[in-house]
């Protein structure tokens, strides 16, 4: 309420300048970015990366697929645990859902509509619309619709997604005040089986699945609800002056302030409603099986507010991060799994140091949980960066965290599983390093020490690893041009010390892009035709479960080690897109191929695809 007083009351002077979307830069519209008014980022509206439209397979990403998009997937790129409560759904879901690290606040002077629509050889449907535009110049609005339907490649994996996101910004016209708002509605809908039902001993080896047609399911009736409700606001109330140009100088960043106090809140909701029926329980013979249905109900409500200082320290700033900021904040978390409910309530502090140096810029940041679920942990992370150049740039990060492991970890019961467990916490120590050369291409590299290690084990029941691991990833890539000629080389490595491989992470992965680029007929149609080339080596990856709808560890299944081949078309006149996508290729000569145990992921398909950007 008190947001839009502010809003009310700045009303009648309206006087920022009018910013001319459709000629800032070549195939670009302007935006604002993860709640950052100070960045003035840039909407994409190039070839790159167009006919990739699945973000299961963009950059740095990879992942256990359980047979198409629409289903749960698990990334295999580790990444330090820094979340805790019940989230593990929102993780397998993160390549089709819309959250709030994706929230696109626009603030155009003109108005910006998207449509893209991609069709599927295998009834694959994907349409999103993006709408933005200024109701008065300091006040923006917009929304985006998500849409996915897939029928799957075998028997009982049909999926539904629909997604709605609402956004708002508002920008006094001294800059003084900013506030923005978004509201996040994500629901899925899918049929789920229990894969391909090994009926040998030979069952394991891929030319025993040749004939698709024939694969039965473990599962003759199974049906999961999956529904969820993310509503994120954040307002930011400036208390400070408007800085002179001097000042700005100074500071080294105009977007500075000498003081300012923030206020942040936000809701979180997350429902799942299953039912299945056990019909083969050779399967789940590691529990009790009863003939009853299964059904299953979680929820998780959790609410966030703090309250954040800035301020400079002896006339330095950093971004947005002016010299040191102090937050403190509240975080109620209340569960029900079936049966059992509970309510956790934390609060913390956080500080942080940022300062500016002749070459390169240095942060330091601490939150501390004083109390209820999380209490004794915390999360520390140090930052060093260069002031970036036109062909260099790094930074540096050493980092350690301790977070509780998910409460479904802790407690789960139903009519078929049941566990009550006390474990540790998970304590994470991390060191990684960036390089991005214009030349020489981006180097990522990263050293993660895990104590405590939390997962599902082989029998599918939370276990807590007594002893270290250490985990080292490596990630490269480049653009390479000669002419019109594209060679996008991008290779990950991950290597963990123990034998047994608990986190069941491919040891290396790689997507390999030949294309052809280039603007004809007077320079009115952009073109790109060529392939990508995806490869990773064999390993044991995680096992998917149905009915507890986590994936588990495994030492049975092993994928293959073959290449998967798509070839795409995609062009582009003025604000149209458009891409043809043949994937799978490899699979007409090769046996099925699996990213998950028993999941054969779909032989060959042709997408099509459409991206058309209208500005009034």
């Amino acid at each position: 309420m008190l947001c839009w007083l502010f809003i009310i009351a700045a009303l009648p002077s309206y006087g920022l300048a009018k910013i001319d979307s459709s000629k800032v830069a070549l195939d670009s519209v302007p935006y604002f970015f993860n709640d950052d008014f100070s960045k003035f980022q840039l909407l994409d509206t190039s070839l790159n990366e167009l006919h990739r439209y699945n973000t299961l397979f963009k950059s740095n990403n990879f992942y256990n697929v359980t047979g198409h998009v629409t289903l749960p997937a698990r990334n295999v790129f580790y990444q330090p645990l820094v979340f805790d409560g019940l989230n593990f759904a929102n993780n397998q879901y993160d390549g089709i859902y819309l959250n709030n690290n994706e929230v696109q606040f626009m603030h155009t002077y003109y108005p910006i509509t998207t449509v893209k629509a991609v069709i599927g050889s295998k009834k694959e449907q994907v349409v999103e619309l993006l709408h933005s535009q200024q109701i008065i110049p300091a006040l923006n609005i917009g929304f985006k619709i998500n849409g996915i339907r897939s029928s799957g490649y075998y028997n009982k994996q049909q999926a539904n997604t629909v997604a709605f996101q609402a956004f708002s910004s508002y920008l006094s016209n001294n800059g003084r005040y900013s506030g923005f708002f978004s509201y996040t509605y994500n629901r899925i809908v899918a049929e789920l089986n229990g894969g391909l039902q090994p009926d040998s001993a030979y069952s394991y080896a891929y030319p025993q699945l040749r004939d698709k047609a024939l694969i039965p399911v473990y599962l003759s009736n199974a049906k999961h609800q999956l529904y969820g409700s993310d509503v994120y606001t954040k307002q930011i109330f400036g208390l400070d002056r408007k800085l002179k140009k001097t000042e700005r100088i100074a500071l080294r960043d105009s977007s500075a302030s000498l003081n300012k106090i923030a206020i942040y809140g936000r809701y979180q909701e997350y429902f799942r409603q299953y039912q299945d029926q056990f019909v083969d329980t050779s399967y789940y013979n590691n529990f009790y099986i009863t003939k009853d249905q299964f059904k299953d109900k979680l929820r998780a409500q959790k609410t966030k507010a703090s309250v954040a200082i800035f301020n400079t320290m002896a006339g330095h700033a950093i971004d947005n991060h002016i010299g040191y900021e102090l937050q403190g904040g509240i975080e109620n978390l209340d569960v029900t799994l079936n049966d059992y409910k509970k309510n956790y309530f934390t609060s913390y502090a956080k500080a942080l140091l940022a300062k500016n140096f002749y070459f390169l810029r240095a942060k330091a940041e601490v939150k501390y949980f004083l109390n209820g679920y999380n209490k004794g942990n915390y999360q520390a992370l140090f930052t060093v960066y260069a002031l970036p150049t036109k062909s260099f740039k790094w930074n540096l990060q050493a980092g350690a965290n301790q977070v509780n492991p998910e409460v479904i970890n802790n407690f789960y019961t139903s009519n078929n599983f049941a566990w009550n467990k006390q474990f540790k916490a998970i304590n994470h120590t991390f060191f990684n390093a960036e390089v991005a050369h214009k030349m020489a291409g981006n180097l990522f590299l990263q050293y993660s020490i895990i104590a405590n290690y939390v997962f599902l084990d082989s029998l599918a029941l939370p276990t807590q690893l007594n002893v270290s691991s250490n985990l080292l990833q490596v990630k490269y890539f480049k653009i390479f041009k000669w002419k019109a000629l594209r060679f996008v080389p991008e290779v990950l490595f991950q290597l963990e010390n123990n034998k047994a491989q608990y986190f069941g992470l491919p040891k290396y992965y790689t997507k390999t892009s030949l294309f052809f680029e280039s603007r004809i007929f007077k320079r009115q149609l952009w073109f790109q035709m060529g392939t990508d080339i995806f490869w990773l080596n064999s390993y044991r990856p995680y096992a998917y479960m149905a009915s507890t709808n986590q994936f588990f560890y495994q030492t049975k299944f092993k994928t293959g080690n073959l290449p998967v081949a798509d070839v795409f078309i995609a062009f582009k006149i003025k604000t149209v897109q458009a891409f043809v996508r043949l994937e799978q290729l490899s699979t007409v000569f090769t046996e099925p191929y699996f990213f998950s145990p028993y999941y054969a992921m779909p032989g060959f398909t042709f997408k099509l695809g459409l991206n058309w950007l209208f500005i009034n």
